[in-house]
C-alpha cells in the first residue's frame, strides 16, 4: 500500500512464502523506483531481507 494514496502498489500470489520468494518479489516490484521504506506485518522473514535491499523496515501490527 502506498502510505499517501492508500492504494495497493504491487501484489502477487505465490505457492510458497519463503525468504527466496519474498526477496524475488521485493527486488522485482521495487526495481527502478524511489524507495525509502517498506511496511510489513510482523513476519520475521522480512526483517532479514528488507534492510539488505536498502529499505527502512517498518513493521505494522493491527488489532
Amino acid at each position: 500500500m502506498d502510505a499517501v494514496s492508500n492504494y495497493v502498489v504491487v501484489d502477487a500470489i505465490y505457492d510458497t512464502e519463503d525468504i527466496n520468494t519474498i526477496t524475488k518479489f521485493l527486488k522485482e516490484s521495487t526495481a527502478n523506483k524511489n524507495k525509502i521504506a517498506i511496511t510489513t506485518d510482523l513476519d520475521k522473514n522480512y526483517s532479514l531481507i528488507i534492510p539488505k535491499l536498502g529499505f527502512k523496515h517498518i513493521m505494522y501490527f493491527s488489532c
